[in-house]
């Protein structure tokens, strides 16, 4: 380039701009109404496909607008040639100050169709939405005159003087967050261990408090019983004291009356002849009536006597027969309570033993929650519209972060088709579930794929090297023969070849304790495969349903899962002080992966599992077939038999294994 001497200067002279349009608007310029049936701008057809008109129809079209230039041209002039001024019409006044006139349309709508064109039925095949195309770049037009100039290097921008400041700023606020981040992660991982030393710290204390308030309970109450018992056997001497003296006092009162009682008696002169007196009064008559009574009754004392004799053997006997029974049963209860004691001892040392091993277990649970927290849960990605991502199975065979629900997307469909046929009393036919199933993948999936990964990798692999057909694999399997489609079909619809100890596989084996009905899980793979095999549009043009579909088989890795986590649904305390779910429940949640550096988890994410029901119980009542379901009621019926399953599920795989909430 040639250098420029001199001052830069613009050689254009300056011109007026002319106005394309008036200045100002005028106010009573109204839009006029137009019926759009007759209006030319509006094109009438598909809204799915762009018009295409072929060469003959444009000629055809072309002619038509010469033919109606010509008769609106001869009309015009035909009007322009009245020679008569009498025969001309009146024509409309000029509209007064601040009115104006406007065009009526008044001539008939209706256009009578002369030429009747052929009918006849036929079948058509309503074509895929296409993309509209780009709209072509606006290039404006120049409006002035080009110069040029030559700039050096470095008299503009010098990249290292300018770049410099902000490289430093950059390295530095860099290393400062780093750093930040790593002191937090320090302070954080110092708070847990001291959070962990006092909760053992504060169980430890609170064991103690509770083991010296029973020891002092048990002192309370055996000074008690000390005390009531020295009470009464301080009464006890007192009563045999007071009985002591009053014996003394009574003898030795009674001592001085009996030597003079009799002398007195007899001064008195009331003996005279003791001894006479009690001979005749006392003596003969009490002979003589004792002697007659002993006549007398002889033989009735004698029998007196021995039934006397025989009472008194007989209660001795029943006695002593009472005596041994009651001795016989206190020994028997000194023998069960003894029993019962030891029993009792056992159970409570069981019971402490029981007690340190679930202390101990516990925090075993509490350690093992914590690592799976920070190095699983915490190290997951939190995404948004959660059903615009891949749907898996709960376990970790992929080894890639997942959004885990029991039986994936596929378990899904499932159990939705299992309570659309158990709320409306009906059974889905094979033909609808391949139309409701490519309709659902059509229109309304937004996964990027439906995947069916429940196949071992190497059997299966085995299994298509046995039907020696060349250039038949995994990438090539939905271009099978008509021949070999319905034995692969064979192959997956059978659940032995399934991987083993998987969501969909436990589900499949035991139809009955997961009130599936037998025959609609091989119904949902039969229609996927149907979809699987669709017929691409050409060479290069494959079918776009197809491209949603993917069977992924995986190499079979017996996973040992150390717990389960579930993201649960974010929680909220009501008016009655219980907690119950979040409405409405935002549209993301993590992505995790549940096979970590040191344990593999079962990950089951609840807010996918609800955002994703109500998306498709929202597609269900688009179905014509199924217009008649209430959508509350199925969601409802859908999220009860979805727990049960859940918890049936769990007990098989994750059976005594330790189940853990996040709410992320």
């Amino acid at each position: 380039m040639a250098a420029i001497t001199g001052d830069y200067q613009f050689s254009a002279e300056p011109r007026i701009v002319k106005a394309k349009a008036e200045k100002y608007r005028d106010q009573d310029d109204q839009v006029r109404p137009v019926n759009i049936m007759i209006d030319k701008r509006v094109i009438r057809g598909s809204t799915f496909t762009s018009m295409i008109i072929p060469a003959s129809t444009q000629q055809e079209l072309e002619n038509k607008q010469e033919k109606e230039k010509k008769r609106i041209s001869q009309i015009q002039a035909k009007e322009k040639t009245v020679s008569h001024e009498g025969e001309r019409e009146v024509g409309t006044p000029e509209p007064v100050e601040g009115r104006q006139h406007i065009d009526v349309q008044t001539e008939n709508i209706p256009e009578e169709l002369s030429e009747k064109p052929v009918e006849f039925e036929i079948e058509v095949q309503t074509d895929y939405y296409i993309d509209r195309p780009p709209t072509p770049l606006f290039m404006p037009k120049k409006t002035g005159e080009d110069e040029e100039t030559q700039v050096e290097d470095g008299e503009l921008f010098d990249f290292d003087i300018e770049v410099d400041p902000i490289l430093e700023v950059l390295v530095g606020k860099t290393l400062e967050i780093s750093r930040m981040e790593v002191l937090e992660e320090e302070e954080l991982h110092a708070m847990r261990e001291h959070q962990m030393e006092f909760e053992q710290k504060r169980r430890n204390e609170l064991n103690e408090v509770q083991r010296l308030e029973g020891e002092e309970i048990r002192k309370r109450e055996e000074s008690k019983a000390r005390k009531r018992e020295a009470k009464t056997k301080k009464e006890n001497l007192q009563f045999a004291h007071r009985k002591f003296i009053s014996r003394i006092m009574a003898k030795k009162y009674l001592a001085k009356l009996a030597p003079t009682s009799f002398e007195d008696l007899k001064s008195f002169g009331t003996y005279n002849d003791i001894q006479e007196i009690s001979f005749h009064d006392q003596l003969i008559p009490w002979l003589i009536d004792t002697t007659s009574a002993n006549l007398s009754t002889n033989s009735a004392l004698k029998d007196l006597f021995s039934s006397i004799l025989k009472d008194s053997f007989l209660n001795l006997k029943n006695q002593h027969a009472q005596a041994l029974e009651r001795e016989k049963d206190r020994r028997e209860n000194e023998r069960l309570a003894e029993i019962q004691w030891q029993k009792d001892e056992e159970n409570r040392k069981k019971h402490r033993v029981q007690m340190r091993i679930e202390r101990k277990l516990e925090q075993e649970r509490q350690i093992l929650k914590g690592k799976i927290k920070n190095k699983i849960i915490m190290t997951g990605n939190v995404i948004e519209r959660i059903t615009s991502n891949i749907i898996s199975d709960i376990d970790g065979r992929q080894n890639e972060n997942i959004i885990g629900t029991p039986g994936g997307l596929i378990g899904e469909l499932i159990q939705l088709f299992s309570a659309i046929e158990e709320v409306l009393v009906m059974r889905i036919s094979q033909d609808q579930m391949n139309s409701i199933l490519l309709d659902y993948i059509s229109h309304t999936m937004k996964s990027p794929l439906l995947i069916y990964n429940n196949l071992n990798e190497n059997l299966f692999t085995e299994f298509i090297k046995s039907l020696n057909r060349p250039g038949l694999s995994l990438e090539t399997l939905h271009q099978a023969g008509e021949d070999i489609k319905p034995i692969i079909l064979n192959y997956i619809l059978n659940p032995n070849n399934a991987v083993p100890d998987t969501s969909l596989t436990t589900m499949w084996t035991h139809l009955q304790d997961f009130n599936i009905r037998e025959g609609i899980i091989e119904s949902v793979l039969t229609a996927f495969w149907s979809i699987f095999t669709l017929r691409d549009i050409d060479a290069t043009h494959p079918n776009p349903n197809r491209l949603k579909v993917e069977i992924r088989p995986v190499n079979y890795d017996q996973h040992f899962e150390v717990a389960v986590a579930r993201i649960c649904v974010p929680q909220k305390e009501n008016e009655n002080g219980d907690f119950e779910d979040v409405e409405p429940i935002e549209d993301k949640t993590i992505l995790v992966n549940p096979t970590g550096e040191e344990h593999s988890v079962f990950v089951i994410n609840q807010i996918a599992q609800k955002v994703l029901r109500n998306d498709l119980t929202y597609w269900i009542k688009t179905i014509r077939a199924f217009e008649a379901v209430d959508i509350e009621a199925l969601r409802s019926y859908l999220k009860v038999k979805a727990l049960l399953r859940e918890e049936k599920l769990l007990s098989m795989l994750a059976k005594d294994l330790p189940v853990f909430d996040f709410y992320v």
